[in-house]
């Protein structure tokens, strides 16, 4: 059952990559996925800023404009500020990548509890 939640997960995800390519070195980059994710709810550039400190305003407009040219961000003006939202593309991808880990990370988890341990592995 584990190993069937974990497959499906990792096909689901892989189905989606293969859809859309330009996903797959985003998901690779840690910084790029907190990025996204912070923008589940909409932030101004403003707002992003202190909530990445490290991040040097220039890189972080350049993430900003990279995952929106790709669609998983996406952007509205209201009072002269612009704000970035995860697009609906977004979402999905983060529920897939999600679901993905989790089912990894369970998987591996229950292998290492139904794994018995060797006597060499005891003591």
């Amino acid at each position: 059952m584990v190993e069937s939640s974990l497959e499906d997960a990792y096909k689901e995800l892989m189905h989606f990559v293969e859809k859309y390519p330009t996903v797959f070195p985003i998901m690779h980059s840690t910084l790029f996925m907190q990025i996204l994710r912070s923008l589940t709810t909409a932030k101004d550039l403003i707002r992003l800023k202190a909530i990445f400190p490290f991040v040097e305003a220039e890189d972080l407009e350049q993430i900003l404009v990279l995952l929106t040219n790709v669609g998983l961000v996406a952007k509205f003006k209201a009072s002269n500020k612009e704000f970035y939202h995860a697009s609906d593309l977004g979402k999905r991808f983060l529920e897939l990548y999600d679901r993905a880990k989790l089912a990894l990370l369970r998987g591996g988890l229950e292998e290492i509890k139904l794994k018995p341990k060797t006597e060499k592995e005891k003591s």
